[in-house]
């Protein structure tokens, strides 16, 4: 299982790679909704399972439109290559740390985003 679950992470980091290179965020929030998909499976939770995903559907239209603004698509790679750093390493305290600042930044970054979004009245 986590030989499985090392491939799917590397295949993610290097497609990520990719799309970032080519500034496409429409695939890389893709690659990027099936990286989340995997942490939230990797817990084994199927309450916090559901609850992610459900999140993560409401979120999708804003989330998408976030990855194209203030070089986001490169913040987000680089947490993600952190915390895959940190999972093959075994290290779960620093996983943990930066999995919870990945989701404190997303949330600032979406509350400065919907304020843009009212000062421009779209």
């Amino acid at each position: 299982m986590l030989q499985i679950q090392g491939f799917f992470f590397y295949s993610f980091f290097i497609s990520n790679s990719g799309y970032l290179n080519q500034n496409n965020s429409e695939n890389y929030y893709e690659a990027n909704r099936l990286f989340h998909l995997a942490i939230y499976k990797a817990s084994h939770n199927a309450f916090l399972i559901e609850q992610a995903c459900t999140l993560h559907k409401r979120l999708h239209p804003y989330r998408r439109l976030q990855l194209r603004v203030n070089h986001r698509m490169n913040h987000s790679f680089a947490e993600h290559s952190e915390i895959l750093e940190a999972i093959f390493a075994g290290n779960e305290q620093e996983a943990e740390a930066l999995l919870k600042a990945h989701v404190v930044i997303q949330g600032e970054k979406f509350t400065d985003f919907i304020s843009t979004l009212e000062r421009l009245k779209l």
